[in-house]
């Protein structure tokens, strides 16, 4: 008995079969994904913190340690 001949027994490919797929399939789908992630989030680039706005109060100087 070819599969054909069985699918045809059971009236054929039905909603419970799609389910079933699909639920197969996206694994496949989201799995390259994950393994993509490490490419992004391994990397350091190089950095240096842009302290300037600091000097002389710039971004902080309405900011007081008196409590009025």
């Amino acid at each position: 008995m070819k599969f054909e001949n069985i699918l045809e027994e059971i009236d054929g490919f039905g909603p419970f079969q799609i389910v079933i797929i699909v639920l197969l399939c996206a694994p496949r789908i989201v799995l390259p994904c994950h393994y993509l992630l490490n490419n992004f989030i391994a990397a350091l680039p190089p950095h240096r913190c842009d302290i300037s706005p600091l000097d002389d109060g710039g971004l902080f100087r309405n900011l007081t340690s008196s409590r009025d």
